[in-house]
């Protein structure tokens, strides 16, 4: 693999991508970013197997290839490199990344990409939209009744209730509980229950930004967004 980008989009995206790398895990390669590269695009994903982030990396790919980066190190030396300069990673079969900058070069030791945790099938998974700032609100008025207790894991999420005209939110940590209910709401392809880890809703509310719509794709045990 080899690729070269902007010091402002790898640090982007690699800043994106820290709110799902743990920062202590018993897996080690669940501290590293994976890297694909392919013959128009390159995909960035971490991972702490409860959320995955994935973002597009707008770069020039001179070499297709996948390997593992560790997170820390990567976006260290991004953060420490001059702003405009261009950065280019190349890995070879050995896993070896040279992380080259406009005022140094740096050995990292990748990992193989296919030691990295696969993203989930989603099998029959429906579609459904609504707005940025329906979502932000309902986030906002119902996230802080959410249990903190992880022996309770039906208490340490939302549970979102998706109606045919309305949408309603219910939140609790068994002393109080909080229902929030949204009637200018219309189903797309999904109806029914689900329950979203609070986890989950923190990092959305940080990203969601203006009035457009956002797409969320329910599975069985899996939302995307």
């Amino acid at each position: 693999m080899k690729i070269s980008t902007s010091k402002t989009e790898l640090q982007a995206a690699l800043q994106k991508l820290s709110k799902a790398t743990p920062t202590r895990s018993t897996l080690p390669i669940l501290n590293s970013v994976l890297f694909d590269a392919q013959e128009t695009e390159t995909v960035l994903r971490t991972t702490d197997l409860e959320i995955t982030i994935i973002a597009n990396l707008p770069a020039s790919i001179e070499t297709p290839g996948s390997v593992a980066i560790p997170h820390q190190t990567l976006l260290d030396i991004t953060n420490e490199s001059p702003e405009d300069t261009r950065i280019t990673l190349s890995a070879n079969t050995n896993n070896k990344v040279e992380m080259v900058t406009d005022v140094g070069a740096y050995d990292i030791m990748g990992k193989p990409a296919e030691e990295f945790p696969a993203v989930p099938e989603i099998d029959n998974r429906k579609e459904t939209g609504l707005s940025m700032e329906a979502l932000r609100d309902m986030i906002k008025k119902t996230s802080f009744a959410v249990s903190r207790d992880e022996l309770k894991p039906a208490l340490t999420g939302v549970l979102f209730r998706f109606n045919k005209d309305n949408l309603t939110a219910v939140a609790t940590d068994g002393h109080r509980l909080v229902c929030y209910n949204r009637s200018d709401y219309k189903a797309d392809e999904y109806t029914g229950d689900i329950i979203v880890p609070r986890k989950f809703l923190n990092l959305l509310s940080g990203v969601l930004e203006g009035e457009e719509s956002i797409q969320l794709w329910m599975g069985a045990n899996h939302v995307t967004a």
